[in-house]
């Protein structure tokens, strides 16, 4: 049996997490991968409501966590399909 691990469930390591780094005037304005030290999301300029920047923060994390964490490499993809393949034999 093959367990396939997604890059954050190796032992010691917790899965990639938003974190904002920056507030003006109690608004989140920038946050940053917990896992790349240098990726940031800015949400633009200090106006709105708070609901609304860590919704814009959120969305640009999601899409940062499916194109660079979410990723299948080639390892993965062989054992995937080796997988499919073989089901139901």
């Amino acid at each position: 049996m093959v367990i396939l691990l997604a890059p954050w469930e190796t032992v010691g390591m917790k899965k990639p997490h938003m974190v904002i780094v920056e507030e003006t005037n109690g608004l989140p304005v920038r946050g940053t991968c917990s896992a790349c030290v240098d990726v940031f999301f800015s949400t633009g300029a200090p106006i709105g409501t708070i609901e609304a920047h860590q919704s814009k923060l959120d969305s640009l994390f999601r899409e940062h966590f499916r194109n660079v964490h979410m990723r299948e490499d080639a390892s993965r993809a062989t054992a995937r399909v080796v997988r499919e393949s073989t089901q139901d034999k």
